[in-house]
């Protein structure tokens, strides 16, 4: 029977490309044996910044894009890779660059996503894959229940929604 998979994030604001890249890679890697399909926007918002290697790899996956969906205007969202195509070596290589990566396990169930550029990476995670995870990336990038995540920035808002308001209301109660 297979493991309880739950939800992590990467707990850390990913603020330059090499961090960002290794652990999108570690991702894919801990998440390999599951994943079946993975959905990739040829698409980046550091275009600017894209070593020669990365510009490659996403000119591959615009091919395959062009291939895939022939007749759309604009088929560079959403291109489809699977372990087994040819295309998957660019995949790896471009995911930390993409605006939008959906990994996909059984049954286009979600387990992964790398968003905003990898700079936003959640998977859904058994114990041994998120201490494989963990091991990967090191204190680089702490390795959260997102659950834990989403109630800490709650209350984040909330204390912050708080002060403002205390910050107002004195001075509407002197009058």
């Amino acid at each position: 029977m297979d493991e309880q998979r739950r939800w992590f994030a990467v707990d850390r604001d990913l603020t330059n490309r090499n961090d960002a890249e290794a652990v999108c890679a570690a991702v894919v890697e801990v998440l390999r044996p599951v994943l079946r399909r993975v959905r990739v926007d040829a698409v980046s918002d550091y275009a600017d910044e894209m070593p020669p290697s990365v510009a490659e790899a996403e000119a591959v996956l615009r091919a395959l894009a062009r291939r895939q969906r022939p007749h759309d205007r604009d088929p560079v969202t959403a291109v489809e890779v699977t372990p087994a195509d040819a295309e998957w070596a660019a995949m790896e290589r471009y995911a930390a660059w993409s605006i939008d990566v959906d990994l996909l396990g059984e049954d286009e169930q979600g387990v992964g996503s790398l968003h905003d550029c990898g700079w936003s990476v959640t998977a859904a995670l058994t114990d041994n894959e998120v201490a494989l995870l963990r091991e990967r990336v090191g204190a680089k990038a702490p390795v959260t229940l997102l659950a834990a995540v989403h109630e800490r920035r709650r209350q984040q808002k909330r204390e912050q929604r708080k002060a403002r308001l205390g910050s107002v209301w004195p001075f509407r109660r002197q009058r």
